[in-house]
């Protein structure tokens, strides 16, 4: 049985260079923002056009979101900032590095921040 051994190239090397530091930049900011951006509000209620009545959140970034979905946002932001920025950083510097292990978890790491971050404009 033939084995044939595979050269490990990263073939877009030069544009990953450019967006990867940019997702983590452009990540640090958001996750950063939506944690320690606040203002002096308090949430209030909110009524809908059949009735029914959600607090909102009221403060901060998320002044608009309801109480319990501006709570997970933040907690994706908390995980993002302590688990997805530093892992991004050790993924990145091992696909560089032609290791296999590290392209596969520099994919999954970005799956993680276009998951985490697609879900604020929707």
């Amino acid at each position: 049985m033939y084995i044939r051994k595979w050269k490990l190239t990263m073939k877009h090397l030069p544009v990953l260079k450019i967006l990867i530091p940019l997702i983590f930049l452009l990540s640090l900011f958001a996750a950063a923002t939506g944690l320690f951006y606040d203002t002096p509000e308090e949430p209030y209620p909110y009524a809908h056009h059949r009735g029914e009545t959600d607090m909102l959140n009221g403060h901060g970034l998320y002044f608009y979101d309801t109480v319990s979905t501006a709570a997970q946002i933040q907690g994706n932001d908390l995980i993002a900032l302590i688990v997805g920025l530093p892992l991004l950083a050790v993924a990145a510097w091992r696909a560089f590095r032609h290791s296999l292990h590290g392209r596969l978890l520099l994919t999954g790491t970005l799956d993680f921040f276009l998951y985490t971050f697609m879900f604020c404009p929707f």
